[in-house]
């Protein structure tokens, strides 16, 4: 499993930041603020199950935004 876990590369990832209440940031806004990035080279780049990236795009996740709109994973892995 740990191979398998490996070998797979990101597509999205979520950030939430919090106090140690559970408030999440508001810059001084009526809004409270998480972070979603999405990587466009999943599937151009990276092994996958077909089976997976069906599921994923039912349960919402669009490949062809991500590869049009999307992060390059190394670029955002240097700057993050």
């Amino acid at each position: 499993m740990k191979s398998n876990v490996d070998a797979l590369q990101i597509i999205q990832l979520g950030l939430s930041l919090s106090d140690a209440q559970g408030n999440l940031p508001d810059f001084d806004t009526p809004f409270s603020y998480i972070w979603e990035f999405n990587f466009r080279d999943f599937v151009n780049r990276d092994h996958y199950a077909s089976d997976s990236i069906k599921l994923l795009k039912r349960k919402g996740i669009d490949f062809e935004k991500n590869r049009e709109k999307g992060i390059d994973s190394k670029d955002f892995a240097k700057k993050f």
